[in-house]
């Protein structure tokens, strides 16, 4: 071992650190009852395609709207079987959350909001448990929640939002 390396053990001990501490958990967010009803845009006609073409139409969307920061979550498994439960527990433990919405955009919006998620969903789609408490809990931290059903309701979103 290098000798100009110090062990973190000795480090604690030299600048007198406690050896372990205690972190507390922070307080669950409140929610409200404004959080726990989460805005649909769109759901009287909602996009017929498949879901990947909905999500490469919804990302040229909104580059085109110059939301350079915003990111699509890629947060599904798809493989069937012991090979799907296997990436699932690698997911997991590397940190994905399920339930996480589709779009994170990190923008302030015109309301103050510091940004947005948007879940986008098709003819025939639903929110899961995960989804639907991803986005209460992110409304109650102060974002813009919403689900998404077409381009149309996408794109005057926004413009609402982002001007």
């Amino acid at each position: 071992m290098n000798s100009n390396v110090m062990s973190v053990s000795e480090w604690r001990k030299r600048t007198g650190q406690p050896e372990h501490k205690t972190i507390e958990p922070a307080p669950a967010p409140v929610l409200t009852t404004e959080a726990k009803t989460i805005q649909h845009y769109g759901k009287d006609k909602p996009y017929t395609g498949s879901e990947s073409e909905f999500q490469k139409a919804s990302a040229r969307l909104i580059r085109f709207a110059k939301l350079h920061t915003a990111y699509h979550v890629p947060n599904e498994t798809r493989r069937p079987g012991k090979g799907g439960d296997i990436e699932r527990m690698q997911n997991k433990l590397h940190g994905v959350l399920s339930g996480v919405a589709d779009w994170c955009i990190p923008v302030r919006t015109n309301a103050k909001h510091p940004g947005t998620y948007l879940e986008l969903k098709v003819k025939g789609g639903k929110l899961s448990e995960s989804q639907n408490e991803f986005l209460i809990n992110a409304s109650a931290q102060g974002y813009f929640v919403a689900v998404v059903w077409n381009l149309d309701a996408l794109q005057s979103l926004i413009k609402e939002l982002y001007g």
